[in-house]
């Protein structure tokens, strides 16, 4: 078993799950990097000290034990470049939850709107996704049925959240 585990946690926000990895896995040294919008990356450097923040994709230089993508990827419009560049680091797993996801038709963004605030969300389909990520080099070992999605008006086909484990 291994006593130190490099992970990239891309859109981790202020870096929790450093600390759930850390409560879960006890006597494991981990060297956690999470990359985030500049100004959270920022706040991230000042609250959680223990975490190495990226402000850029520099991360993606280096490869990591695990690399996660946990309800961030609906949001990055360059998503099949970035899961190319993520198989690349993944030296062992690469890890995405929360993905929203349709599978009778192609991807699609919609908008999204809470507490005032309006996102495009881009909600994948499933065998583009997967293609693109074993395409990239990684073999699928487990898909993770997440749960139901918001309803989303006018939609072509209504997503579900989805999650999916890779292995190098």
């Amino acid at each position: 078993s291994k006593t130190n585990v490099s992970v990239l946690d891309y859109g981790g926000n202020l870096g929790e799950y450093f600390w759930l990895a850390k409560a879960l896995v006890p006597g494991v040294a981990f060297d956690y990097h999470c990359k985030a919008l500049p100004p959270v990356a920022a706040s991230g450097r000042r609250v959680n000290p223990a975490v190495r923040f990226h402000d850029d994709d520099f991360c993606f230089k280096r490869s990591y034990d695990l690399v996660m993508f946990l309800s961030s990827m609906q949001y990055l419009p360059d998503w099949q470049e970035l899961l190319r560049r993520a198989a690349d680091a993944t030296g062992s797993y690469l890890l995405l939850c929360n993905v929203p996801t349709v599978r009778k038709v192609g991807s699609f963004v919609a908008t999204s709107r809470s507490s005032g605030v309006t996102t495009l969300q881009i909600q994948l389909n499933r065998d583009e996704l997967v293609n693109t990520v074993e395409q990239a080099g990684l073999r699928l070992i487990r898909e993770l049925p997440m749960g139901a999605h918001p309803s989303i008006a006018n939609a072509p086909e209504q997503p579900v959240y989805t999650g999916w484990l890779f292995t190098r």
